[in-house]
């Protein structure tokens, strides 16, 4: 009965690190296969009561850069390291044609063999009506930022020299 206890401890614990190890924000590219071209993309995970993200994709035509940010949906097997990333809807783009924008469906195997985690995998069309290609995406698992410190950014004594008072 204990070792049935501690394997249940161990399994749970187990399940629970895997499963907090996938938010965060993902850096890498996705290309398309019929037009040989790679684009920024960026995913960032994120966990409340379900895994949800934000998708942001960059992409240049000519000299114009271009970006569009999607809300997503992300299902994630945690048994087979599988994480499905569907985007739902534009939240906004700078793209002059956004509405013809094509949603995309990522499907990404998790892979922890390297230093930094990384997500491999194919995506399509999000929706069955839309053509708008196929293609491979990989990402790696981005550090966390620390947040902005002015104290880094320079020496604030050296910035800032403080007087010191002798009293004689």
């Amino acid at each position: 009965m204990k070792h049935l206890f501690l394997f249940l401890v161990q399994f749970i614990l187990s399940q629970t690190l895997l499963s907090q190890s996938i938010v965060g924000k993902w850096s890498g590219e996705s290309d398309f296969e019929n037009a040989k071209s790679r684009l920024k993309y960026e995913i960032v995970i994120k966990f409340d009561t379900n895994y949800f993200a934000e998708t942001y994709t960059y992409f240049k035509t000519g000299e114009t850069e271009y970006f569009t940010i999607c809300a997503a949906t992300v299902e994630y097997d945690s048994s087979k390291n599988k994480i499905s990333i569907t985007e739902k809807m534009i939240i906004e783009s700078n793209y002059p044609q956004a509405n013809l924008a094509c949603l995309q469906k990522h499907i990404l195997k998790l892979d922890y063999k390297s230093k930094i985690p990384r997500l491999n995998g194919h995506w399509s069309a999000a929706r069955k009506n839309q053509n708008c290609g196929d293609g491979k995406t990989i990402l790696w698992l981005q550090p966390k930022e620390e947040p902005f410190s002015f104290f880094k950014l320079i020496n604030i004594n050296k910035a800032f020299p403080i007087p010191i008072f002798e009293h004689s």
